[in-house]
């Protein structure tokens, strides 16, 4: 979700289901796809440490009290000033930047 905020796509494309699949069986994510897109370095380096083959090294699903726990997620650099015992009592932004999300269409 968070690669898909910055480039309105999803990491791996592939011409075939095929191509598809092997990039991501190689995690395979081009960060430079667009000169003129350039996503924060903590936002490239989340996203890499979340796409993790293995669960339990994956940041954020790894067993309580290892590096890749919730409170590791939760201290990540791309998440610098987020009060997580007060998210629930935050207004939710209004960002033209976010407007294409409420025009994705459903398929049927």
């Amino acid at each position: 979700m968070i690669y898909q905020i910055f480039y309105r796509k999803t990491p791996f494309k592939g011409r075939t289901n095929y191509l598809i699949i092997r990039k991501i069986e190689q995690l395979k994510i081009d960060f430079d796809e667009d000169d003129k897109i350039q996503i924060p370095e903590d936002a490239q380096d989340l996203i890499i440490k979340i796409l993790v083959k293995d669960p339990s090294k994956r940041l954020g699903a790894g067993l309580p009290s290892s590096d890749y726990d919730i409170s590791h997620l939760k201290s990540h650099p791309f998440f610098k000033g987020i009060s997580w015992n007060n998210l629930y009592k935050l207004n939710v932004p209004n960002n033209e930047n976010f407007d294409f999300l409420l025009k994705i269409k459903k398929i049927k």
